[in-house]
Parts: structure tokens; C-alpha cells; sequence
């Protein structure tokens, strides 16, 4: 029951959160100010790539240190704290004009932004599972930890089977 009530909370946040966003324009959010600062739509793309990549160091980190012998808790923890950071702010890299119409390369569907309910609700279970992980991780439990660890993988798949393209070879 109270995982439904975080679910279904986050979703409606999220919802908020994709409203605005529809609504402002892309510089109204100061990552992505930056961003076009930084090069335009471009930028944003760039902005966003860099964040993904961010959480996948951190989610590898996590990965390596559970298969270590003597996994490092801080290290797990810090790793943690990248994902369950950025989860929240998911939806705000993806503004309107920052996808495949672009002409810049990226990996994002348009199915991002013309499913943004589903989008939106693959976000909520990845920002909900980040949050869980984060708090099981908090107790320095590895083995609670490598239980929690094993939603994480399906958790991101879930957004990356619906919402990114394969890479090009």
C-alpha cells in the first residue's frame, strides 16, 4: 500500500512537473537555461546525455561494489545519492524540440513526447525504486542492499525499451 501511495503521488507530481513544462519554454528551468546558453537545443541534448551518463557511472558503481568482497557502503551510498538526485528531474531534460526533430543526435524516442502520460509513468516507478534504494541503502544492510539492487536494472529498462532508440552501429 504505501509503495501505491509513493507511486501514485510521484506520478501525479510528475504530471505537474509536465504540465509546466509544456506550458513554459525550455529556458524557465535553469538546467536547461544553461543549456541553451550553452549551445541551443544542442546543448540541452548535450545537458541531458551528460546527466544519463552520470547515473549509469553511478549505477555500475553500485553494480561493481556489491560483486566486491568487501563491498565499500560510502561508495554505494554516494551512487545512490547521484540517482536518487537526478530521478526527480528526469522530465525537465526533455523539453519540447530537444528530440529526433531536432536534427541533432540522440537516442530519445518521440514517443517521449507523444506519450508523455506513459513516459511520465515510467519516471515514476524509476524515481519511486531510486527513492527505496536510497533509503535500504541508508541502513548500510549490503545484504538488503543487493536484494534492493536487483529492481534498479528493470526499473531503468522499462524507460529504455519504451523510450530510446537502440544505438547505431
Amino acid at each position: 500500500m504505501r509503495k501505491f501511495v509513493i507511486t501514485t503521488v510521484t506520478v501525479l507530481a510528475l504530471a505537474g512537473v509536465a504540465a509546466c513544462n509544456r506550458a513554459e519554454a525550455p529556458a524557465a528551468n535553469d538546467a536547461n537555461a544553461e543549456a541553451e546558453d550553452n549551445g541551443g537545443v544542442a546543448g540541452t541534448i548535450r545537458a541531458r546525455q551528460a546527466n544519463f551518463k552520470e547515473m549509469a557511472r553511478a549505477s555500475k558503481t553500485i553494480g561493481d561494489q556489491l560483486k566486491a568482497r568487501n563491498p565499500s557502503v560510502e561508495d554505494i551510498q554516494a551512487s545512490a545519492v547521484v540517482l536518487a538526485d537526478h530521478a526527480p528531474r528526469i522530465l525537465t531534460w526533455f523539453p519540447a524540440g530537444s528530440g529526433p526533430e531536432s536534427g541533432v543526435r540522440t537516442r530519445a524516442k518521440a514517443e517521449i513526447w507523444t506519450n508523455q502520460e506513459g513516459f511520465g509513468e515510467a519516471a515514476a516507478r524509476f524515481i519511486a525504486t531510486t527513492e527505496e534504494f536510497s533509503t535500504i541503502v541508508g541502513t548500510g544492510d549490503v545484504a538488503a542492499i543487493r536484494v534492493a539492487q536487483a529492481d534498479l536494472g528493470p526499473s531503468c529498462r522499462n524507460c529504455h525499451d519504451r523510450f530510446r532508440a537502440p544505438e547505431e552501429e
